[in-house]
């Protein structure tokens, strides 16, 4: 086996939105500028991996998590077609893309265009790379952002519609066909979102519980009935305040685990069946 690892461009570097910046029109690809690179990368494989001892019609491209979500996405570009032969994605599938209205909904960029002063693209341009990285690691307070979190913490996903090589739904790319000769491996990992645990702010949850539970139904609309039915069973919303501390952020770490991560897989499985495509 050789193994070739892609770099890419993340955040900020590889998924930035543009559009509401003056001079950023001249910068459609900013979005998915990472997309683009992992697409340069499996080129140059296909090119150069027979001096390796690969060989180029025999490639598999694998990843977890955002590497998952970046595989998937490959077996729906016309742009990536015939540069690999199988793909595994693990936890992690084409729910990992942003729609434009993502994207000024989450208001990075605007955040971090005041965080740096810039006015404009030709701005953002005299930075360097130690200053865009330092202004990623700003708390959003920093640009008037009533949120503890940090800038960099919001855009590490691609743009779908709007221009993107990513189309509006690419499930249904997948279900047309587009990588139907493709053999695919996908599942989930049992906890994965519990890497962000640190991320809900049991503090706030305590003294919000009434928004967090319209949070989660919210989020449970995203699923079907069975698995609604089965969440909303277990979250309380009379007058007591759970048997556990903790019980409120385990049920919603098993919500995300579903909603983010293992519906969507079973999603695509679906689709790729559905376009007679091979995999397990």
């Amino acid at each position: 086996i050789v193994v070739v690892s892609i770099d890419y461009r993340l955040n900020l570097m590889g998924f930035a939105d543009f559009s509401e910046i003056s001079g950023g029109e001249n910068y459609k690809e900013a979005p998915y500028l990472g997309i683009l690179d992992c697409i340069a990368g499996l080129k140059w494989v296909s090119q150069n991996i027979e001096t390796f001892g690969g060989d180029p019609n025999n490639v598999t491209i694998f990843g977890e998590s955002a590497g998952a979500g970046t595989v998937s996405i490959l077996m729906t570009l016309k742009e990536a077609q015939g540069l690999f032969n199988r793909a595994i994605a693990q936890s992690g599938t084409l729910n990992l893309t942003y729609s434009i209205n993502d994207y000024k909904k989450k208001g990075q960029t605007l955040a971090f265009v005041k965080a740096v002063g810039a006015k404009n693209m030709d701005d953002l341009l005299k930075l360097s790379d130690k200053q865009i990285l330092e202004a990623m690691y700003k708390p959003l307070e920093n640009a008037g952002i009533k949120n503890n979190n940090r800038i960099g913490n919001f855009n590490g996903m691609p743009l779908r519609g709007s221009g993107s090589i990513i189309s509006e739904n690419p499930y249904l790319d997948l279900r047309n066909g587009m990588s139907k000769d493709v053999d695919l491996m996908v599942g989930t990992n049992a906890d994965e979102f519990r890497y962000w645990i640190s991320e809900m702010r049991q503090d706030s949850l305590d003294k919000n519980l009434d928004l967090y539970v319209k949070l989660a139904k919210a989020k449970a609309q995203l699923v079907d009935e069975n698995i609604k039915k089965e969440y909303l069973s277990k979250i309380k919303t009379d007058n007591d305040k759970y048997s556990q501390k903790y019980n409120d952020i385990w049920i919603n770490t098993e919500l995300e685990n579903d909603t983010f991560f293992r519906r969507p897989s079973i999603k695509m499985a679906e689709m790729h069946i559905t376009a007679n495509g091979k995999g397990k």
